[in-house]
């Protein structure tokens, strides 16, 4: 993969960025997971490299993806392709949550945070859940 064995992937933040869990799908497509510090607060995030790697374009925001995840500083520490295409992505955060208005937070940090992505042939990528327990 990339120059040497090597590549380097700009989430294009302006902050630290940092890689933290990988899968493999089928068509032997890598995902790679971490954190981005967006303007002070971490967020998951992602890419998608196909086999020469390259950032595969059609997923997210031309092959990378942060997602704002509903708390401040969530990292993504692990990934887990299913076959029928979903990408889990594991963590934890660092703020009280709230399940609805005007119910008591969850409690303090750390949090488990889950993400799960639907991907699909094409490469698009929803956002189909998330859960902090």
């Amino acid at each position: 993969i990339g120059d040497g064995g090597v590549r380097l992937i700009d989430f294009g933040s302006g902050g630290n960025e940092f890689p933290a869990g990988i899968a493999v799908d089928a068509d032997r497509n890598v995902y790679v997971c971490g954190a981005v510090d967006v303007g002070g607060v971490w967020r998951y995030a992602a890419a998608a490299l196909d086999t020469g790697g390259s950032l595969r374009s059609s997923f997210g925001n031309g092959g990378t993806l942060v997602l704002d995840v509903p708390t401040l500083d969530a990292f993504a520490y692990a990934a887990l392709l299913e076959p029928s295409g979903g990408l889990f992505l594991a963590g934890a955060s660092n703020q009280s949550l709230a399940r609805d208005a005007g119910e008591a937070p969850l409690g303090n940090g750390p949090n488990v945070s889950v993400a799960k992505l639907r991907v699909d042939r094409a490469g698009v990528v929803l956002v189909s859940g998330f859960d902090t327990p």
